[in-house]
This record gives structure tokens, C-alpha cells and sequence, in this order.
């Protein structure tokens, strides 16, 4: 009998595991840097990169120690753009610039901004212009619904971002809620939640 309950304890516990084990990750955020993309030092590269699930695809994207820097050069302009899809909406991208570099000047319209939803398809655009002296950025598109964005450099000379960082709206598509688990969950409390 006592074999049989260990048995029955071992099967629940299983069944516990498979059912928490589909559960995705739902980030609140994807931050792209030169670490997080991947890219190689004291070059330029056009590639793919996956960051938290999602592929991204970019053209003449830069790391030169000073953070994503970007480029408009002999009809080469960077472009940085999600292939995959997101799983919610974007509700704001935040751009911080280099820490070793200074915004000098004020750019007007230095990056286009294209949301929608479906990879290549202009719904939203938006340009990004700097002023001198400020280093954080923030493009809030014109509704939370949008999938996909794109980034294109618009600047005759070099920019340097530290980071481009893409928030989700907190409700999925439909309206419905998202629930992000806690990283320091474990089965046991999301089980004890779902009862």
C-alpha cells in the first residue's frame, strides 16, 4: 500500500510538472543591446539575432564599444526590425543613448518609427528627434495594438544607443489579461493558484 501511495504522489507530481511546464515566460520587456543581439566587435553587421523568443532582423547595425550604433553611409541605413511576432502588443520602445557618447546637437526627425501588425506593414509612423543634451528617448506609438516595428536611422552621420528597449501593453489581444508569473514562483504556488 505504501508503494502504491508513492506511486500515486509520484503521478501527481508529474502531472503537475507537465501541466506547468507548457506555460510560456511572458516578458514585460525585451531590451536589444550589442550583448543581447550578439554582435561582433569593431564592425558592422547585417544579420538575424533572437532576443527572449523573438527573431529580430537588422541591416548595418554597428559595435564599436559605444553601444548599437547606427549609420547612413554609401546608401547602407541601418535598420532594425522584429520578424517574429510579438506576443503582446508594444505599448512604448525607450531608447537610452551611449554613456560614451554625447548628443551634441538637436536632430530633427534622426529615426523613423513603423509599427503595425504584420511583418513589413506601415499602420503607425513616427520619427524620433534629439535635443542636445538629452540621452533618454521614449516613442509611444498612436495605439496599443501594434505587433511588429521597425527602426530606420534617418541621419546623415553616426548615432550610438546603449540600449532600445521595447515595452508590452498589459493586455494581450481580445483584452484579456496577461498574468505574468513571478521569477521566484514555483509549481507548488502556481498550482495552489490555479485550485
Amino acid at each position: 500500500t505504501s508503494s502504491t501511495e508513492e506511486t500515486s504522489s509520484t503521478e501527481e507530481t508529474s502531472s503537475t510538472e507537465e501541466t506547468t511546464a507548457p506555460e510560456a515566460s511572458v516578458v514585460d520587456e525585451i531590451k536589444l543591446t550589442v550583448d543581447s543581439l550578439g554582435l561582433p566587435s569593431q564592425s558592422y553587421t547585417s544579420s538575424t539575432a533572437t532576443v527572449d523568443g523573438v527573431t529580430f532582423e537588422f541591416i548595418q547595425l554597428g559595435n564599436y564599444g559605444d553601444g548599437l550604433q547606427m549609420r547612413d553611409k554609401n546608401g547602407n541605413t541601418t535598420t532594425l526590425w522584429n520578424v517574429t511576432e510579438f506576443d503582446r502588443p508594444i505599448a512604448r520602445i525607450e531608447l537610452v543613448y551611449s554613456g560614451t557618447k554625447d548628443v551634441t546637437y538637436a536632430n530633427a526627425d534622426a529615426v523613423i518609427f513603423t509599427f503595425g501588425n504584420a511583418m513589413g506593414e506601415a499602420t503607425y509612423t513616427t520619427k524620433l528627434s534629439t535635443e542636445a543634451g538629452v540621452k533618454t528617448y521614449t516613442i509611444t506609438p498612436d495605439a496599443e495594438t501594434y505587433t511588429f516595428f521597425k527602426l530606420e536611422h534617418d541621419l546623415g552621420y553616426t548615432f550610438y544607443w546603449a540600449s532600445i528597449t521595447i515595452v508590452f501593453a498589459d493586455e494581450a489581444e481580445g483584452g484579456e489579461d496577461v498574468t505574468v508569473p513571478e521569477e521566484t514562483s514555483s509549481t507548488e504556488e502556481t498550482s495552489s493558484t490555479e485550485e
